[in-house]
């Protein structure tokens, strides 16, 4: 029976050694391993399209190259900003090669919401959100609050009286 606390103590240590080393690999392997995701199901896209994405994420990741190697001292300032202008200026030609592949897809949408969008806002502008009223506006001072709200989170109104059971 004393020579039982050792084993333990060793099976319980190998059990933290092989658990640090599996978190270790797992933290290096995502540090080290360009991973670019799954490939997009090629039945769903255009070819044209799956080559801009593949050309995007190849773009993304020469430019986080870059950015490493420029930090390790490997290239001057000025190789640095050329290629760097350079990577950048072609991700913004894909970018925007990907956003007017979607913008029939867009104007569908538009359509299948109930009508198709004013002629006089621009693809590219973001659509404007509307706020949306309260669902339990407080009478005091107008703040909206949640469904489930007993009192004002604002100015600690009761908003609404408690059934007494």
């Amino acid at each position: 029976m004393p020579n039982l606390l050792p084993i333990v103590f060793i099976v319980l240590a190998s059990l933290a050694l092989v658990l640090t080393l599996l978190w270790l690999w797992q933290s290096l392997r995502h540090a080290f391993v360009h991973t670019l995701g799954a490939p997009p199901a090629s039945d769903v896209i255009s070819p044209e399209r799956a080559a801009l994405l593949q050309e995007k994420q190849s773009l993304l990741l020469a430019l986080k190259d870059l950015e490493s190697e420029r930090e390790a001292g490997k290239l001057s300032g000025e190789d640095y900003r050329d290629l760097n202008e350079q990577y950048r200026k072609r991700a913004r030609e894909v970018l925007l090669q990907l956003d007017g592949m979607l913008s029939p897809h867009r104007e569908r949408a538009r359509a299948l919401l109930g009508g198709a969008a004013p002629a006089a806002v621009s693809s590219q502008e973001p659509a404007p959100v509307l706020a949306q009223p309260a669902a339990n506006s407080c009478t005091s001072c107008g703040a909206g609050n949640d469904g489930d709200a007993v009192f004002c989170k604002k100015c600690g109104a009761r908003l609404r009286s408690e059934a007494v059971v």
